[in-house]
Parts: structure tokens; sequence; C-alpha cells
């Protein structure tokens, strides 16, 4: 195989068009979910670090903060992390009062839920073309055996 092939890209079938999803309409109401941990941190350095140093990109900064992120210990770590577990547990709690003053809105995500998953096992379902051919018997593959980072070896029986 050359080393400098440039990848292949696959043509889409002829008529084959995307069907676009219809976006869910949320309550602005509703709870929203808390940040996570490193978000957390990175809300509070991005203010810091800008005015250190006012002449970094935005690239840069989310690259230093990421950085800065894994050079924390487990222990300046656990602060956020127990600061998000804290406030997930009031979501939680929020979304199941809202959830209980709103019951019509979890009736209808439980029916669109339903109906997704009928109209998935629709599309899976295989076509039958020709019921009244044989089935054909498909030809075992021959099995690959790699003895090297570059040497593979084939053998008809893989016992």
């Amino acid at each position: 195989m050359e080393a400098d092939a440039a990848p292949v890209k696959r043509a889409r079938k002829e008529g084959a068009v995307r069907e676009k999803k219809e976006k869910k309409e949320r309550d602005p109401n509703a709870p929203k979910k808390p940040p996570g941990a490193y978000l957390m941190y990175q809300n509070g350095m991005i203010e810091k670090m800008k005015t250190e140093n006012p002449g970094m990109t935005w690239t840069e900064l989310q690259k230093q903060i990421g950085s800065d992120w894994k050079d924390l210990n487990d222990e300046q770590k656990k602060e956020y992390q127990d600061k998000h577990a804290r406030l997930l547990e009031t979501y939680k709690e929020d979304m199941e009062e809202y959830q209980k003053a709103h019951p019509e809105l979890v009736k209808e995500k439980k029916e669109r839920k339903t109906k997704e998953k009928t109209s998935e096992a629709e599309k899976e379902k295989p076509v039958a073309k020709d019921k009244g051919k044989e089935k054909e018997k498909k030809e075992k593959p021959v099995s690959k055996v790699v003895r090297g980072p570059f040497l593979p070896v084939y053998r008809d029986n893989p016992n």
C-alpha cells in the first residue's frame, strides 16, 4: 500500500436525501442542567487569565486553562466536583417539582420517545427481495493472523 495515497471519499447514492430531525421545543421555565466541574473551573479562570495575558487569543486561553486543569491535584479538583454534585442534586429536585407541576410535558416526552423507537424499528427491518430463491450459502471469510507489524499471514482454517 502506498504511503502517500489520499483517502477515498464515498459517494452518496443517487436521490438520497437526508431527513432533518425536528428541533425539540424547550420550555424556557424548565430548570437547566448545571455545568460540569471543568466548566465551572473554566468560567472562574477565564477573566483572571484575560487580565493577566491580554494578548492571548481565545484558543491559547482555552489551551492554557485546559493544561492548568490537568495540572490540578485531586483535592483541588474535588472542590469543583463537589460543587457540581451539589448543583446536580438541586437540579434533580427542581426537575421533579417541575415535572409534577407540568405532567402534560412529561407525557409528550414519553410519546415522542415511543414514536422514535417505532420509526427506528421500521427502518431496521430487512426487506426480503426474492422469497422464492434459495438462500445462497455464504463462504466463510479467510481468517487473518498478524505475525508482525507489516506482514499479515492468511490461512483458510482459523483453528
